[in-house]
């Protein structure tokens, strides 16, 4: 399970439609007690390269490590890592921290989906793009009070999936619509 989950996103697009995508996430690792081998694995799919910009557990940075293509998926990149020797014996727990930064066409594929694959304890997401577009955030199966973002004072949008406390389920995720104003 994943604790005080945070997502910041930032979107640059260029007046052809280019433009690259930089996320970063922000989560604190729980396991289940009985978990042998803890690994955290991500996949991200897209039609331009995937490169990992930082990695960083319980404040440790890692410089090795970086997305694979998936081989029966060309259009796939994925990230595994071992946690096994970074989870606090005596919390079941590990600080994560990465960002990545992935390119697409915005005018070919304005979308950016999300699907989560562990359970999630409370959940941010805060979005940011170029001027001259905008972001429509499109729930597709999140139990959410509001789906209308607020703006803080960074300039990002920032929607709030769950209060810490609510759980979201391996299977629930978000669209987010890139939109030219």
């Amino acid at each position: 399970m994943m604790d005080l989950y945070r997502k910041f996103i930032d979107i640059e697009v260029q007046a052809d439609g280019e433009g690259s995508v930089s996320n970063t996430l922000k989560a604190d690792i729980l396991l289940a007690p009985k978990r042998k081998q803890p690994v955290f694995v991500q996949t991200i799919e897209g039609d331009g390269p995937t490169k990992l910009l930082w990695l960083r557990i319980n404040d440790k940075t890692f410089a090795t490590y970086d997305f694979q293509v998936v081989p029966h998926s060309p259009r796939s990149m994925k990230l595994t890592l071992d946690l096994t020797e970074h989870i606090n014996p005596h919390t079941g727990s590990a600080r994560l921290e990465r960002a990545f930064r992935s390119e697409q066409n915005m005018h070919s594929e304005p979308f950016i989906n999300a699907t989560l694959t562990r359970f999630i304890n409370g959940a941010v997401i805060k979005t940011r793009i170029s001027d001259g577009y905008h972001i429509r955030f499109i729930n597709d199966s999140i139990e959410m009070a509001n789906d209308d973002p607020v703006a803080d004072t960074d300039g990002y949008l920032r929607w709030v999936l769950a209060v810490p406390g609510k759980l979201l389920l391996p299977g629930q995720g978000y669209t987010l619509v890139i939109i030219k104003e």
